[in-house]
């Protein structure tokens, strides 16, 4: 946060960030749930897991299904020709920065 203002050499200024992080907590867009990340923005909502061989558990715009629970694999790699399934050997997912504008998990 930039905060930019006239300030006077004979006042004292802080920042008061209110009741703390009791609202935050409501307003963030991700939370854990089942050791996976569960994520929703209104019209996109998100699953991403830390076991198996998907990336995605699950997603949803507008609760249609983007997906599939059929394919193996979310994640494919390209070797100029064909198109193989990415098998993830161990993978862990972690939750970097969550808050009502945006998350960024890795």
């Amino acid at each position: 946060m930039l905060l930019r203002f006239r300030a006077s050499t004979d006042k004292r200024y802080f920042f008061d960030q209110g009741k703390g992080n009791e609202s935050l907590s409501e307003t963030r867009l991700a939370r854990w749930e089942n050791d996976e990340i569960s994520l929703s923005t209104g019209q996109l909502e998100a699953r991403i897991g830390n076991q198996g061989n998907r990336l995605f558990e699950q997603v949803l715009l507008s609760g249609r299904d983007q997906f599939g629970s059929h394919s193996p694999s979310n994640i494919l790699i390209l070797d100029g020709v064909n198109a193989s399934p990415c098998h993830f050997t161990e993978h862990k997912v972690e939750l970097e920065e969550n808050t009502s504008k945006r998350v960024v998990a890795k």
